[in-house]
């Protein structure tokens, strides 16, 4: 793993990163754990999004052609007619 600080790259064991994260945060006042608490919390969202947004990889890998070309190309003129028309 890498961490990037100070422009320079340090490869280090996930141990001493943890170990140096903690020594840091323990110097911390409140307010600044605040932050990186929400900032934590940020990071764990993106990072569910993003597995909500592979689960769905692959799902349209057998469509129809004419089905994908009618949900894709198609849309943008058929949502400007108003049509209700459902793909089936």
């Amino acid at each position: 793993m890498r961490i990037f600080a100070a422009n320079k790259i340090y490869n280090m064991k996930q141990a001493d990163i943890k170990t140096k994260i903690i020594n840091r945060l323990e110097k911390f006042s409140t307010n600044k754990l605040e932050d990186v608490w929400n900032f934590i919390d940020r990071l764990e969202e993106e990072n569910s999004n993003k597995k909500t947004l592979l689960s769905h990889a692959g799902t349209w890998k057998d469509i129809d052609d004419s089905l994908f070309e009618d949900l894709t190309t198609n849309l943008i003129s058929r949502r400007k007619s108003g049509s209700s028309k459902r793909v089936k």
